[in-house]
C-alpha cells in the first residue's frame, strides 16, 4: 500500500479533483491511502469534508493551524504516525499524476528497502527535490519524515548524504496556485509583521538543521554498514561531533558561521 500524505488549507474542488484523478489513475487504487491534515478553523475545506468521505481508503486529520506553513512538518509526521501504508509520499492538493499507473512505476521500491524516491526530473517543474517517497523503514528508523517545514528538500538532502536517493518515472503536474498561507503571508509582508518565508528557507540551511539531516543520514546507512566514500566520512564526524561537512561536500559558501 502506498499512503500519500498531504497537508491541505482551502480549494474543495482542487482537492476533490486531486482525490479523484489520483485513484483513477492507479492500477491498484485498493492499495492507494490517501491521509489529509486540514486546519480546524478552515471555512472552506473542512466543513465539507463529508462529502468527500466515499472515496476509499481517505482519512482526515482536523487540528489546530499551528504556525500555518511553519507547521508542515509536524502536520506531515502527524499523517506518517496514522498511515498503513509501505510507502509514504508527501503532496498537494494542487498536484495531479500525469500517467495512468503511476502507482506501479513505485513498485520496484519494498517496505524494507531504505530508499527516498524522487519523481521523474521534469523541465518545467525545475526541482529534483519535489514529492518525494520514503519506505517504510525509513520512518521507522527515524521515527519522523522530516524535521524542517521544508519537507521535500530535508528528506531528499537525508536521502542525498545516506546514498539512498532514487529517481522515478512518475510524472506529477504541479500548480502552485496561491494558497490561504501564502496570501497570509503577503498580508504580513505589508505589514511589516513577516518572519518567514526567506527566513524559513534560510533557517534550512542553518547549522542546527543540517545537524539534523546529518544525523538522519548516519542513522539510515548505519544499520546497511554503508561506510563508503561520504558516508564513512559522515560517520567520523558524528563520532567526532565536529559537523562542518561542508569541506568534503564541496560546499565552499553557506549563508551561516560554523562559529555560530
Amino acid at each position: 500500500m502506498i499512503s500519500i500524505l498531504t497537508p491541505a488549507r482551502g480549494r474543495f474542488d482542487q482537492t476533490k479533483s486531486v482525490i479523484e484523478s489520483t485513484y483513477q489513475l492507479a492500477d491498484y487504487p485498493d492499495e492507494v491511502e490517501m491521509i489529509f491534515r486540514v486546519d480546524e478553523d478552515d471555512p472552506d475545506l473542512t466543513p465539507r469534508i463529508g462529502e468527500l468521505k466515499r472515496y476509499p481508503n481517505i482519512k482526515w486529520l482536523v487540528g489546530d493551524k499551528m504556525e500555518g506553513y511553519a507547521s508542515l512538518d509536524v502536520m506531515v509526521n502527524q499523517m506518517c504516525a496514522e498511515s498503513n501504508g509501505d510507502l509514504l509520499l508527501t503532496w498537494g492538493n494542487d498536484a495531479w499524476f500525469v500517467d495512468q499507473g503511476w502507482d506501479s512505476q513505485y513498485s520496484k521500491w519494498k517496505a524494507d528497502d531504505i530508499a527516498v524516491v524522487q519523481i521523474a526530473k521534469d523541465d518545467k517543474n525545475g526541482l529534483a527535490t519535489q514529492f518525494p517517497l520514503i519506505t517504510r523503514r525509513v520512518y521507522d528508523i527515524l521515527g519522523h519524515y522530516c524535521l524542517h517545514t521544508s519537507i521535500d528538500d530535508y528528506i531528499s538532502w537525508v536521502g542525498i548524504r545516506a546514498g539512498c536517493n532514487y529517481y522515478s518515472d512518475v510524472r506529477v503536474r504541479h500548480d502552485h496556485t496561491e494558497g490561504d498561507y501564502i496570501a497570509e503571508e503577503k498580508e504580513l509582508r505589508v505589514s511589516g509583521e513577516y518572519d518567514g518565508g526567506i527566513g524559513i528557507r534560510t533557517s534550512f540551511w542553518m547549522l542546527e538543521n543540517q545537524k539534523k539531516i546529518a544525523e538522519d543520514a548516519m542513522n539510515l546507512t548505519i544499520p546497511e554498514g554503508h561506510h563508503r566514500g561520504a558516508d564513512f566520512e559522515m560517520l567520523k564526524i558524528r563520532q567526532s561531533g565536529d559537523y562542518r561537512l561542508c569541506e568534503f561536500y564541496g560546499w565552499k559558501t553557506l549563508p551561516w558561521s560554523w562559529d555560530d
